[in-house]
């Protein structure tokens, strides 16, 4: 105990030492040099950063040891001042510095916000402190505290940087750091803070620091708690979601109360998001929004199923979804998700899929041009600009999982009438139970059915066509599986068809078949692959479409290799039950793949023109250079016949001059 007096004196002292002296007594100023390209500045930069270790270890122990005291606050904020005179210095040296040989330079973040030695158990008490200790000997103290925004603000900020070193590490710096339970106790207290923050008074928060109120750091640190949990902490996140001011962060709360408590939670963050489109001048911006709802999902999924507190989050998920306009992807993505997640665990149909489909319909317009679509505004979230990709994506991403569902369902059911232990195959099909599952797969594929009649109407841009016809095959796919399944039934002697099936094939038949081929001539005549003109003429193909042509002869012809796969095993099952299932379908359109002869002469001739166009092209050169080369030889044949006349001319001369001579 002597040792720990001595250590306690010791840091006193120096605390008021530290106090009492200024950067130029550490020769810190803001003449100092701070370049990484220098020796002295190297130097200067690291002295600097000990100084701020040194201060954040003052503020820790005058905090954690001399209690909640006016003089311990004081003294806390006196070495913040400090610690934030030094910090900033460093800052706007470090992002002025010249680039050169020595230690890199500070990335922005860093900067801004350097590594902290706090604690995580002092800053989870000072969090705990500032934001939820009522006791009223301390609020004279913590007063002060949280009347300093700057402090507020940089703790916030270093709790958040603590979250991260647990999310990415699973361990934090400073005592305890290693330690498991006390990291999620720790952890369970900045999280309720955290929470609890952001989520009250929020409306009144309007002071930023570069763009972010403390409210949306709050946000962001809680978001990333919530990922380091489900990360490092799996089976405790129902304990961690389940923490709140009712009952204490290491009790044993009920099934009862910590359903209550999620719901609790869940509301505030609906008063959140309501409150956010609502004021555009608050803390909060429409993608904070957006991580909002994702918080609300993930605590969504942690409540029981048909419960009446999941049919309330459905209800105001629902409700916003239709009479609130949106503008922001993001935030429309986030919703569309929560509603059809929620909708998919509380088994409340198919209602949501078709009426949204019906209004991507009559946003996108329909394939045929002439074809005016009726008007359907059933959710205020799905408008021209956020119908496609963003709503469409999600709803064909919903419809997938749907189908998936209905794949194991309709497994069930064979292994049911086709068992693998045929020991055990006496008793294994129970009639009421299997009827059930019959009922509940055409259900939902009649229902999937509806909602691709929609979908395959619309005028989709390139973006969505493949993830399109993906989802068409694989509804093809499951319908197949429901055709075997009934196959199945009549082969084993244990069943008949089910009227519900039956008018399930009359609606693929009538609403989908009909749409997809369609779909399929819409989809060739105006997203075909158009060639990219160069300088000199001659066409060439983007990567992106031949990529996308490389896609499409894929997923087209695995289509309609499904579909006639459909049609195969229905001819086989109306011969087995004696019913003409065929009857509404129409004899679909000629897919052999063959060569297009007029086709493939349009473009031989065209080919043809081009090439003659060239070899013309060629011959004009040929012969420009043939005329240039007649010109440049015909002249040393004129200077040879010049230079011949001439000789000739001196000879005929010196013939006439000997004449003259004689005579």
């Amino acid at each position: 105990m002597e040792t720990v007096d001595e250590c306690k004196k010791a840091l006193a002292s120096l605390t008021k030492r530290i106090l009492r002296c200024e950067l130029e007594d550490f020769e810190l100023d803001k003449s100092s040099d701070f370049s990484h390209a220098s020796s002295v500045g190297v130097k200067n930069t690291i002295f600097a950063e000990q100084l701020l270790g040194i201060y954040e270890a003052l503020i820790e122990f005058n905090f954690m040891s001399c209690g909640f005291s006016i003089q311990s606050s004081e003294v806390v904020l006196q070495l913040f001042e400090a610690y934030q005179t030094l910090r900033t210095l460093l800052k706007e040296k470090c992002a002025g510095g010249g680039k050169g040989r020595g230690r890199p330079q500070l990335s922005a973040n860093k900067q801004s916000h350097p590594t902290s030695h706090l604690s995580l158990h002092c800053t989870a008490k000072l969090l705990d402190s500032v934001y939820s200790d009522l006791t009223p000997s301390h609020q004279q103290s913590l007063s002060l505290l949280r009347a300093n925004q700057q402090f507020i603000y940089h703790l916030v900020t270093v709790s958040v940087q603590k979250i991260h070193q647990i999310r990415d590490c699973g361990s934090c710096d400073g005592a305890f750091g290693m330690h498991r339970s006390l990291i999620f106790d720790k952890c369970c207290v900045m999280g309720k803070n955290l929470f609890n923050r952001f989520t009250s008074d929020f409306p009144l928060d309007k002071q930023r620091d570069r763009g972010k109120s403390v409210a949306v750091v709050c946000l962001d640190g809680f978001c990333q708690l919530i990922n380091g949990v489900c990360t490092r902490y799996p089976e405790k996140l129902v304990q961690f979601l389940g923490c709140s001011s009712s009952h204490a962060v290491a009790s044993v709360a009920t099934v009862a109360d910590v359903q209550h408590d999620l719901h609790q939670h869940i509301k505030k963050l609906q008063k959140v998001v309501v409150a956010t489109l609502s004021d555009a001048e608050g803390p909060f911006r429409s993608r904070d929004a957006a991580m909002v709802v994702s918080l609300m999902l993930t605590m969504s999924q942690r409540l029981q199923q048909d419960s009446m507190e999941l049919q309330q989050v459905l209800g105001w998920c629902q409700k916003l979804c239709m009479e609130q306009s949106v503008d922001d992807h993001s935030l429309v993505k986030a919703l569309v998700k929560l509603l059809f997640t929620l909708t998919l665990q509380l088994k409340s149909g198919t209602s949501v899929m078709r009426k949204m489909s019906g209004d991507i319909h009559y946003h996108l317009g329909d394939v045929e041009e002439d074809v005016e679509v009726a008007e359907q505004c059933n959710y205020a979230v799905v408008s021209p600009t956020t119908a496609s990709p963003t709503v469409m994506v999600s709803l064909i991403g919903h419809l997938d999982r749907v189908l998936d569902d209905i794949d194991w369902m309709v497994n069930q059911m064979k292994s049911r009438v086709c068992p693998l232990d045929l020991s055990a195959a006496e008793g294994v099909r129970a009639p009421e139970v299997q009827d059930t599952l019959e009922n509940a797969v055409c259900v939902r594929l009649a229902g999937t059915v509806l909602s691709l009649h929609h979908l395959s109407q619309s005028a989709v841009v390139c973006v969505v066509t493949d993830p399109l016809l993906k989802v068409l095959t694989h509804v093809y796919i499951s319908l197949c599986a429901a055709v075997k399944y009934f196959l199945a039934v009549y082969n084993q002697h244990v069943g008949e068809l089910s009227g519900q099936f039956e008018k399930l094939v009359k609606l693929t038949a009538t609403r989908l078949q009909p749409q997809v081929y369609s779909l399929i001539t819409y989809i060739q005549s105006t997203q075909g692959p158009e060639p990219i003109v160069t300088k000199k003429g001659k066409g060439k193909k983007a990567p992106a479409v031949r990529g996308r042509v490389l896609r499409e002869t894929k997923t087209v012809p695995n289509l309609i290799y499904h579909i006639e796969q459909y049609e195969k095993f229905l001819i086989q099952l109306s011969t087995k039950s004696k019913v003409n299932l065929m009857e509404n379908f129409k004899r679909s359109t000629s897919r052999d793949f063959r060569i297009n002869t007029a086709a493939l002469e349009q473009a031989l001739n065209g080919q043809q023109d081009s090439d003659d166009e060239q070899l013309n092209d060629a011959e004009k050169e040929n012969s420009a250079m043939e005329t240039q080369h007649d010109g440049s030889s015909q002249e040393p044949e004129t200077k040879k016949t010049n230079s011949k006349r001439g000789i000739a001319r001196s000879d005929q001369s010196m013939v006439s001059s000997s004449k003259k001579a004689k005579v």
